[in-house]
C-alpha cells in the first residue's frame, strides 16, 4: 500500500467515534510519503511499532508523536500550522487545507511523479492540500470545476 499527501487531523475529542492508531496496530507492505501524522500527543504514536509490522516505509512525513525506531530518516516532527483561512466551507463544499508558509512541512515534501504534480517552489509541502492550489471539493461535484466564489 502507498500513501502520499495525506492529512490525519488531531481529533476534537480522545477517539472522535474512531479508534486511535495503537502501538500493537499491526501495518504491513506500507509506504508513507508527504503525510500528516498528526495525534493527540506526542507521547501517543503517530505510526505503528507492533513487532508483527512487515516490510513498512515511512518517511519525509509531519508527525507529532512517536515513530519505530528506523523510520521518517527525512520526516519532521511537529505541529502542522495551518494557513489563515485553513477549514471546510459547507456552503460550497470546498476546504482549504494548506500549511502556512511558516509550518513545519511547507515545502519540505518528496516529489512523487504523477502524484504531487502542480506544486510551486522547489519541493512541495507535505500534506494533502498544497499552498497556492484552489480549494478542495468534496461530495458528489467533487470533479466539477470550482465556481469563481468558492475560489475566493
Amino acid at each position: 500500500m502507498y500513501t502520499a499527501g495525506r492529512l490525519r487531523m488531531k481529533p476534537d475529542s480522545p477517539t472522535n467515534g474512531k479508534e486511535p492508531i495503537r502501538k500493537e496496530s499491526i501495518v504491513k507492505h506500507t509506504v508513507s510519503r508527504n503525510n500528516i501524522l498528526h495525534v493527540r500527543t506526542p507521547r501517543n504514536p503517530s505510526a505503528s511499532a507492533a513487532k508483527q509490522n512487515v516490510d513498512n516505509d515511512f518517511d519525509y512525513d509531519l508527525f507529532n508523536g512517536r515513530v519505530p525506531e528506523g523510520q521518517e530518516a527525512h520526516g519532521i516532527r511537529g505541529e502542522p500550522v495551518y494557513s489563515a483561512d485553513a477549514g471546510f466551507d459547507p456552503a460550497t463544499g470546498t476546504g482549504r487545507f494548506q500549511l502556512s508558509p511558516t509550518s513545519p512541512g511547507a515545502g519540505a515534501g518528496q516529489p512523487i511523479p504523477n502524484f504531487s504534480d502542480g506544486y510551486t517552489g522547489q519541493l512541495p509541502d507535505i500534506g494533502a492540500h498544497h499552498r497556492g492550489s484552489p480549494p478542495m471539493r468534496f461530495g458528489v461535484g467533487a470533479g466539477e470545476r470550482p465556481s469563481a466564489e468558492a475560489s475566493r
